[in-house]
């Protein structure tokens, strides 16, 4: 998920780990993210399974939280059994520790951490439940009319569908709110522990 944000461009090729190397591409749109012309484009507009995609929102709406104050960047949440029962990837934390928002953060961004993706969930709206409500709710607000969420981490679910446009609007909008959390997306590695 790593993306480099000074560059002018926003390439988005969707879900090509979901296709066999035979198929075709998945959706793509290549857009100025500045100021939203878009460049070329291929199937951009069909519904699609986002995938770790999906992280986009779930990040989105946290930084949301951290803008407002609701949440701390070294605010610690509590890993649930839901959280830590996650099919990999993940970090693997037992049920009952506690991880920092910031580290939860780059787990999610940076290693694509599933587990991490339901700890930040419950620990921004307390339940999956609610934060899947409010992942729709703010889809809607941004006019990601393809898109709509049933987990916080992307584990393939049929009901589960966004558009490659959908995920450059989503992408345009954490680029322009939120250039202050740009180091997530650029960031080489995690380290937690000896790991």
């Amino acid at each position: 998920m790593a993306a480099h944000f000074r560059k002018p461009f926003l390439v988005l090729g969707l879900f090509s780990l979901l296709v066999s190397p035979a198929a075709h591409a998945g959706p793509s749109v290549l857009f100025d993210a500045a100021t939203g012309e878009v460049i070329s484009h291929e199937r951009a507009g069909e519904p699609w399974y986002p995938a770790s995609l999906t992280k986009l929102m779930t990040a989105y709406i946290v930084f949301k939280k951290l803008k407002t104050g609701s949440m701390r960047l070294d605010q610690k949440i509590l890993v649930s059994p839901l959280a830590a029962s996650q099919e990999p990837s993940k970090i693997g934390m037992p049920p009952g520790s506690s991880i920092s928002v910031d580290l939860a953060l780059q787990t999610l961004l940076v290693y694509s951490a599933n587990d991490m993706a339901y700890v930040l969930a419950e620990g921004a709206n307390g339940t999956v439940y609610n934060f899947v409500q409010e992942m729709n709710e703010t889809a809607k607000k941004l006019g990601l009319n393809a898109t709509h969420f049933v987990n916080p981490n992307g584990l393939f679910d049929p009901r589960q569908l966004t558009s490659a446009r959908d995920i450059g609007v989503l992408a345009a909008v954490i680029l322009a709110e939120f250039p202050q959390h740009s180091r997530y997306f650029s960031q080489q590695y995690v380290a937690i522990g000896k790991k």
